[in-house]
């Protein structure tokens, strides 16, 4: 072969208990190249295997640090200040007052190990699992994800579902959280769900498969499908009678270290908002609003949008952040009594009954099993929002009429089944005739 680095071919005789000896020492290295083993061990006399392990485990303790620090940092730099609430709330894992936050992240490897961590910590109060079975999910996860034509880097995602301390007991915040894993996979992904209690407060861990089981299409983890879990969250929130941050109608969103801190009253913003709104009543013009606030120590910068700076404060902040009902033009509305502050109301739920599938003529069905039960456990949904609205309506019969018009089917099935069988008789009695009596054959005169 040219281009070839070692040009000189060295052989020697071995036997076969040998050879079995030099691979059993291969395993230790571990390594599948038998030249490049003998030849080191020819030349070097011995082979250095370096174990990584503890400085991995290290790194990942380092980054878990570094992860701590930034969120120290981002709340310092939103308020202003550090107190000993959010350095409590940052080493309890962000819960968040009296809401429910979510996390996701992906996993890449050690599959199993994740598993394992969630289903084994001694803290876990409940387990369930869904589309597959918790002690063997890593198994089943991976027979789903070889069927994927594209794969991708990830294995599966980590669905974290944190309560604040005492707002739930464990058996509601895991059917929350079966909820918004329901909710979250569409019905589509296996997943394993835990409730912990291991750290201040009650927390959910959801690890579902990257690729769903009906078409194997792989989940798409974005910004946008992230709000998706958030407005979930959010809904599953009102159900249970938790609180929710509803932004206003136009306005940005906002981080937690912002709501926090306008609950607790030292954000900038929020405190600005409090003296415009208590300004307003008193006020006949914007001009006059402007007044005022810089009468109360507020420093002002004119321009095409009004900013304000309270004492102490870094940066300016614009009017037209807070809000639509903080714009200049909103603000001049307001004074003049032709506008009040709006809410955003909350979505209608959807309401209606979709079609059935038809399970034994699909031939989807036939060809995936994970569809086929997908699409049973929709039929049996639709069937139930189905009843549902028919009892709410009043359009269901009475319960004698559903016997009589069952004893009334039964009869007929009787009936056809009997027929059936008859025809049967006839059917093999002539085919027995024909197979043992030849057919007769005449022919014209």
């Amino acid at each position: 072969m040219t281009g070839r680095k070692r040009t000189v071919q060295v052989k020697f005789y071995v036997t076969e208990e040998e050879r079995k000896l030099i691979e059993e020492k291969m395993k230790l290295v571990p390594t599948n190249n038998m030249a490049a083993y003998l030849r080191k061990i020819a030349i070097d006399g011995y082979i250095i295997q370096v174990d990584h392990t503890d400085i991995k485990a290290m790194t990942a303790e380092i980054q878990k640090i570094g992860v701590n620090v930034n969120q120290i940092a981002r709340r310092v730099n939103a308020t202003g200040n550090a107190y000993k609430e959010d350095i409590d709330e940052i080493k309890g894992g962000g819960a968040c007052g009296n809401m429910a936050v979510t996390k996701i992240k992906p996993v890449k490897s050690t599959l199993s190990k994740a598993l394992d961590y969630i289903e084994k910590t001694d803290e876990k109060m409940l387990i369930s699992s869904f589309g597959c079975s918790y002690e063997t999910a890593d198994v089943e996860f991976g027979y789903t994800l070889s069927q994927a034509r594209d794969k991708g880097n990830n294995l599966a995602f980590h669905l974290i579902h944190s309560f604040a301390p005492g707002e739930v007991d464990y058996e509601k915040a895991h059917e929350i959280g079966r909820q918004l894993a329901s909710a979250v996979t569409k019905g589509q992904h296996e997943y394993v769900l835990t409730a912990h209690i291991d750290k201040r407060h009650i927390h959910n861990h959801i690890i579902f498969c990257a690729v769903n089981f009906v078409d194997h299409h792989k989940y798409v983890s974005n910004k946008r499908t992230y709000y998706g879990i958030r407005n979930m969250n959010d809904k599953l929130c009102r159900d249970n009678g938790l609180s929710v941050v509803v932004p206003g109608k136009g306005s940005r969103g906002k981080s937690y270290a912002e709501y926090q801190a306008e609950k607790t009253g030292t954000s900038w913003k929020g405190k600005l908002k409090i003296a415009v709104d208590a300004l307003i009543p008193q006020v006949s013009s914007f001009e006059e609003l402007l007044q005022r606030l810089q009468a109360a120590c507020y420093e002002i910068k004119p321009g095409k949008y009004v900013s304000f700076r309270a004492p102490g404060q870094e940066r300016f902040t614009r009017l037209k952040t807070l809000g639509a009902d903080y714009t200049e033009e909103a603000i001049r509305e307001r004074i003049a009594g032709r506008r009040t502050r709006t809410a955003k109301a909350p979505k209608a739920e959807r309401r209606g009954v979709n079609l059935l599938i038809d399970i034994e003529n699909s031939i989807k069905a036939q060809q995936s099993r994970g569809y086929e039960q997908w699409a049973k456990i929709h039929n049996l949904k639709q069937a139930a929002t189905a009843l549902k609205a028919a009892q709410i309506g009043g359009k269901l019969p009475s319960i004698p009429a559903l016997q009589a018009e069952y004893e009334k089917l039964q009869a007929q099935i009787r009936i056809h089944i009997c027929k059936k069988a008859t025809y049967c008789i006839k059917r093999q009695g002539a085919e027995t005739y024909s197979s043992s009596h030849a057919p007769l054959i005449t022919f014209p005169k």
